[in-house]
């Protein structure tokens, strides 16, 4: 599912506040889906909600929605990378809190159920109702925190930006707290790192009647690299809050920025890497290419692997059948590897040219025009 915009979602499904339906729910999708370049907009409830599997996704996009923006339960264990929220200082969820991030394991008796909620996010710029800190809330708002964790959740926050928002981080709960207070060795459970929470939130971090309290989260700031002094004027976005919210706008960092630099993705919750370093830097897959591309009676698919590997080679239809099956799991040296497409028995239109090799899948879109 790539490049898709999610627009209007969340019909109610019963009088019962909180059974609207979300942007995106994504119930139980396990790692060989592929989700990427997704804009959930104006919807009725919260835009990603994930329950259990274990799904990656990047480039997601939250605009002016309702209730949260990221949304993580029962288990969800995939890495999201590249994302963006914008909020509506007018849109916010009557029936309960509106937040950023809001994570959960599992309620009630089942707290404790395995396997624990336990995401990974990184590279997320998480702009909040009140912007740069001089947009006024109306009365009635229901907006509250950038980050909220509770009922056991370990989610793990990485390079990321919270702005605009009432409240920082709250860790709710002793389980939850448990789950943060082993992390000063970074190799536990849940973890916040690297992350900018913008000076104009206050509080800054939030605590109840769990383990957190003012001065653990300033112990664990400084071990974790939270940032909670630099000012939305240091963070020195390109044109992140023109006048209106509907005219154009650029989210990236400025040269002059205090958040352009300092990402680290050291430490065990890396293993495998996000998706961004894992396509890049870890070099499983590089140079993948097709040609010729418009294709008539043939066409090459060409690879650059780091080591050798098994390699599987797909052709999909628009509809998602399977066409040919061109390698399954076979050995491929490293370096550049090739592999011929006969496309003369294959009617004009688009096709998908699936590459899976150890794990790790790219689609690149094939046209067949005779």
């Amino acid at each position: 599912m790539s490049y898709c915009r999610i627009e209007f979602a969340g019909v109610a499904l019963s009088t019962t506040p909180n059974s609207e339906l979300n942007g995106l729910t994504m119930g139980g999708v396990g790692s060989g889906t592929q989700i990427d370049h997704i804009q959930a907009s104006f919807g009725g409830d919260d835009a990603f909600e994930w329950f259990g599997g274990a799904v990656d996704a990047k480039y997601l996009i939250a605009f002016r929605g309702l209730d949260d923006d990221f949304d993580t339960d029962y288990g969800y264990a995939g890495r999201i990378q590249f994302g963006l929220v914008v909020r509506d200082k007018d849109i916010s969820d009557a029936a309960g809190d509106s937040n950023g991030f809001e994570s959960d394991n599992s309620g009630g008796t089942g707290l404790n159920r395995l396997p624990i909620t336990k995401a990974i996010f990184s590279n997320m710029t998480v702009i909040g109702p009140k912007r740069d800190g001089n947009t006024a809330l109306p009365v009635g708002e229901k907006f509250e925190r950038g980050i909220f964790t509770r009922r056991n959740t370990a989610i793990s926050i990485h390079n990321s930006i919270i702005v605009g928002w009432e409240k920082g981080w709250h860790v709710s709960g002793q389980p939850t707290f448990d789950n943060y207070n082993a992390n000063t060795n970074m190799d536990s459970l849940g973890l916040v790192q690297n992350t900018l929470i913008a000076s104009n939130l206050f509080p800054k971090f939030v605590h109840d009647a769990g383990g957190a309290n003012a001065t653990w989260y300033n112990a664990y700031a400084g071990l974790a690299s939270i940032d909670t002094t630099k000012s939305v004027a240091q963070i020195a976005f390109v044109n992140a809050f023109p006048t209106e919210l509907y005219d154009p706008s650029d989210f990236r960092l400025s040269a002059a920025s205090s958040a352009s630099t300092g990402a680290s993705f050291s430490g065990p919750q890396f293993n495998g890497q996000v998706l961004g370093v894992k396509d890049l830097a870890k070099g499983v897959i590089n140079s993948f290419v097709l040609y010729p591309n418009p294709a008539t009676a043939n066409t090459t698919i060409s690879f650059n692997i780091a080591e050798k590997n098994k390699v599987s080679v797909n052709v999909y239809d628009v509809l998602g059948n399977l066409v040919s099956t061109l390698s399954q799991s076979n050995d491929f040296e490293k370096g550049n590897n090739t592999i011929s497409l006969n496309t003369s028995n294959l009617a004009s239109g688009i096709y998908y040219i699936s590459l899976d090799i150890n794990g790790s899948k790219e689609t690149k879109k094939l046209v067949i025009n005779k």
